[in-house]
């Protein structure tokens, strides 16, 4: 059962960083992780001179899998033009 605050909102856990990847300032890769450092050297070994950037503040799995589903959305939209 899912707990609720006095305001009856759910307090799942905030513990998911949303982040992008950036080569020579295009994104090249975006995610979602638990432990950004350790994401940030395995993604290093496939784009070396990447720069990794977390956006936003961490947040839930479930609003992370959202915005996840958003951007690769607007990612092939904007692909196909």
């Amino acid at each position: 059962m899912m707990k609720t605050d006095r305001s009856g909102t759910n307090n799942k856990r905030r513990d998911t960083y949303k982040y992008e990847v950036k080569v020579s300032g295009r994104v090249v890769h975006h995610g979602i992780t638990n432990d950004l450092s350790r994401r940030s050297s395995e993604l290093h070994n496939r784009w070396p001179d990447s720069k990794i950037r977390q956006v936003g503040n961490k947040t839930t799995r479930d609003g992370a899998l959202k915005w996840e589903r958003r951007v690769a959305t607007k990612s092939r939209t904007n692909s196909s033009h």
